[in-house]
């Protein structure tokens, strides 16, 4: 009985989602791939992970201390290279892929609010480049979408990745930044932008 009432104390002291939060475990898919190895390359530390893939099936486990935005890389058959990007945080997720179509606005990633927000996102940039626009008209369509994205979203990891292309208006992107929320002036994405602005 005392064993019993010390667990329960314990549950009640630290529920699960607490315990979920200590870290991420990542299960993949990937159709038209039997076996070979997959990675995954953490941009803010060059750490890169890996694990075998084995009838198609793969796992990622470990730990992040905020959102970070990785590469996801194959090696079939001797040839390795990544293909598209995606945001990781702690948490339980699951990731579907198609050999033929590696990129960020095809892969079903389930789980993470952050991923989905930035596949979100990339789908309205997607749409974007298929108008076909000149270079000039392109550009300054792309920058009105992140301002008024950034704008919307000030607490988001997204925002902060969509304002490190920003260029033609630094004071406006000084604006942005300011705008952010402390933690996401503070994360990976946001010091790239307070580097770019100090630069310049």
């Amino acid at each position: 009985m005392i064993i019993l009432r010390i667990i329960v104390i314990f549950l009640l002291a630290f529920p699960f989602s607490n315990l979920s939060a200590q870290g991420y475990m990542l299960n993949g898919k990937i159709t038209g791939v039997d076996k070979g190895w997959a990675f995954v390359r953490h941009r803010q530390t060059g750490q890169v992970d890996s694990c075998r893939i084995l009838n198609g099936n793969f796992t990622f486990s470990g730990t992040v201390t905020t959102p970070e935005f990785c590469s996801f890389g194959l090696s079939v058959d001797g040839v390795k290279d990544y293909y598209f990007s995606f945001f990781l945080e702690n948490g339980d997720f699951t990731m579907s892929v198609n050999k033929e179509a590696l990129n960020d606005i095809s892969i079903s990633f389930t789980g993470s609010e952050v991923e989905k927000e930035f596949q979100h996102f990339q789908r309205q940039v997607d749409r974007i480049n298929k108008l076909h626009y000149g270079e000039i008209r392109a550009g300054a369509e792309l920058e009105n979408l992140t301002r008024v994205y950034t704008l919307k979203h000030p607490k988001s990891y997204v925002s902060a990745f969509a304002l490190i292309s920003y260029e033609n208006d630094l004071p406006e992107l000084s604006r942005l930044y300011a705008d952010l929320a402390p933690e996401i002036r503070r994360s990976y994405h946001g010091k790239l932008i307070n580097k770019k602005i100090r630069r310049y």
